[in-house]
């Protein structure tokens, strides 16, 4: 009877746990987070410029906010936060034509 009762656990145990692990698979595909959990659905690369070796100026969106880092080989620097109006310029200028350079530098000259 005891024996029984083991097996019983065990399987409810594993059954658990294939649960859970179909759950966070099915919600990693589709860049969900389970209740509690950031996501890597919540953050976005904007823009990156390389401004050197092996080093970058990157524009994330980390959900509502947005993040200017500095992105190197050994170190991620935040260098500022942008406001809700200065990350929409950012993601409606396209790349193509200077993009974040330009706009980059325009947010530099307005804050000088």
């Amino acid at each position: 009877m005891r024996v029984l009762i083991g097996l019983s656990v065990l399987f409810l145990c594993i059954a658990v746990l294939l649960v859970l692990a179909w759950l966070a698979s099915k919600n990693a595909a589709s860049g969900k987070a389970l209740p509690g959990m950031t996501g890597a659905g919540s953050l976005k690369t904007v823009a990156r410029v390389p401004v050197g070796r092996n080093q970058w100026v990157v524009v994330l969106r980390a959900g509502e906010r947005g993040l200017v880092l500095g992105v190197g080989t050994e170190q991620i620097s935040l260098l500022t936060e942008l406001t809700p109006q200065e990350l929409a310029e950012i993601e409606q200028t396209p790349q193509k034509d200077g993009g974040f350079s330009a706009v980059l530098q325009g947010i530099v000259k307005k804050s000088s």
